[in-house]
């Protein structure tokens, strides 16, 4: 087909397509290698060098070909490939995703290599064989190429919003990247004029868009999947019918459910419990940055019920997770106000002030850059009572590693008295902060409890909180955060 019409809605469907998709893959990926920075590097990078390639072959075949026909078949064979992938991308995935430990990096690039590098060199070959194209109806090259590139980027806009507002939501990651693959395919079939070619395809597409979703490669007995915007998320149990909440398939546990016992037999969470005893009021305001499946707020519950007055804002950015806690791990309890937003800006726009402010926020491996810098803490302080506490969950392989060290500078920054203690077998720390006159150990010591789990919390704390020393590294901030190459090698460097 030559039509300068149809050439420029073709243009408009291979922007909005190579968007869609190209969002849509960190969602695809995750599962496999989680959210982090260096998986969006990765992906980022294969699809701008593919593209690249793709403009160079696209400019180079479209002058010696300036054929349609060879055109569409071009671009055809690059939506099915993208189509592809949805159905047979699991299996590299799974192999890649075994080498995590050892190389995060070069795992999540030798997937994006496999799975985007073909299709999007086929991609970038679009607008300059569409300029070439249109260059032939009409004789006017530099508004021939202004007007392909501004339907491209128009589609691009709309392939940008489109899949994280509208279609992952609804339909999930594999029937976006089927949806948007289909549109460009039956686009290309139409070109070519290939009528029966399309209509049968129809119906192959409609069955995959409505077929299983794209899930992790879990070998768990998992009893819920879900998909949002922030999220893969998966909740599974074992053999006692303990159930566990995880997102992105990382290999720590975001949340944990069981019936016979509020404790976590040891995990930092239970370590916890020492907040609301370390204030001498009976009334407290306490909130919770990074509520996810709500343990803290159910063993605060079970153990403080009847002697404290606690009102709890447990903030979560993801409602998805907050839905999924209600349903599978009953966390709906009457002192518990949900917020489903971003911890730190609620902090900034909130009015209330705090006894104690809660900080787990941590994303697969990493606490959110954001929720760890001096520019937050700072917050945290002013959101403060006057003798109020600040208690952190932070992830380190030991006291000494740069990690550990810069964020206790950080703290420090904004908290006169710091304390920490190391989590047994684990690589978790339970930090605490005030300015009060007396200093944190102090104060915990001075803890008496008639509770004989309770009992154990604080004698545990007792025995092993260490005073913070001042540390002369570099404070993390807005500006210069901590870097997940670093975050990886502390721990890459610490895996047997």
């Amino acid at each position: 087909m030559q039509n300068i019409n149809f050439y420029k809605i073709t243009a408009f469907i291979g922007g909005m397509t190579i968007m869609a998709v190209e969002m849509a893959s960190f969602r695809l990926m995750a599962p496999f290698f989680g959210n982090s920075i260096i998986v969006w590097t990765n992906i980022l990078g294969i699809i701008m060098i593919a593209l690249a390639l793709g403009y160079y072959i696209g400019g180079k075949i479209a002058d010696k070909y300036p054929n349609p026909k060879i055109f569409f078949k071009i671009v055809i064979t690059g939506s099915l490939l993208v189509l592809a992938i949805p159905f047979f991308g699991k299996p590299p995935l799974e192999v890649l995703s075994l080498f995590i430990n050892h190389s995060l990096i070069g795992s999540s690039f030798a997937a994006s290599l496999v799975l985007f590098l073909i299709p999007f060199i086929l991609f970038g070959t679009i607008s300059p064989y569409l300029i070439r194209l249109s260059n032939k109806l009409v004789k006017k090259t530099g508004s021939v190429a202004g007007t392909i590139f501004a339907y491209s980027t128009i589609g691009s806009i709309i392939g940008t919003f489109l899949p994280t507002l509208v279609t992952v939501p609804i339909f999930g990651v594999k029937r976006t990247i089927i949806l948007f693959g289909a549109i460009l395919c039956i686009n290309a079939a139409i070109g070519l004029g290939k009528k029966t070619f399309y209509l049968l395809l129809v119906p192959f597409l409609l069955t995959g868009l409505w077929g299983s979703k794209f899930t992790s490669p879990s070998t768990r007995d998992t009893i819920a999947q879900a998909e949002s915007p922030y999220n893969y998320l998966e909740i599974f149990k074992d053999k006692y019918e303990n159930m566990y909440l995880i997102q992105n398939n990382a290999m720590g546990i975001q949340s944990m459910y069981s019936k016979n016992t509020v404790l976590t037999h040891g995990k930092y969470w239970d370590f916890f419990n020492i907040i609301p005893i370390i204030s001498e009021t009976q009334k407290q305001d306490i909130a919770i940055i990074g509520l996810a499946g709500g343990i803290i707020p159910r063993q605060f519950d079970y153990f403080f019920k009847k002697e404290y007055d606690l009102q709890i804002d447990g903030v979560e950015i993801d409602p998805q997770i907050s839905k999924l806690a209600k349903e599978y791990f009953k966390m709906d309890y009457q002192n518990l106000n949900i917020i489903n937003q971003d911890g730190r800006n609620f902090l900034r726009q909130t009015e209330k002030k705090y006894d104690a402010i809660i900080v787990d926020a941590y994303h697969e491996f990493y606490i959110p850059q954001h929720l760890s810098s001096d520019e937050f803490f700072k917050i945290t302080k002013s959101k403060l009572k006057e003798n109020g506490v600040i208690a952190m969950n932070f992830n380190a392989a030991d006291t000494e590693s740069e990690v550990f060290q810069r964020y206790i500078a950080t703290i420090k920054n904004s908290y006169e008295h710091v304390g920490y203690m190391h989590i047994p077998e684990s690589y978790n720390y339970l930090i605490l902060g005030t300015n009060a006159d007396d200093d944190i150990l102090s104060q915990i010591k001075n803890i008496e409890t008639k509770d004989p789990e309770l009992r154990k919390i604080v004698n545990d704390i007792k025995r092993n909180m260490i005073p913070s020393k001042k540390s002369s590294e570099k404070l993390i901030t807005d500006d210069l955060p901590l870097s997940e190459i670093l975050i990886d090698k502390m721990y890459l460097e610490n895996t047997p």
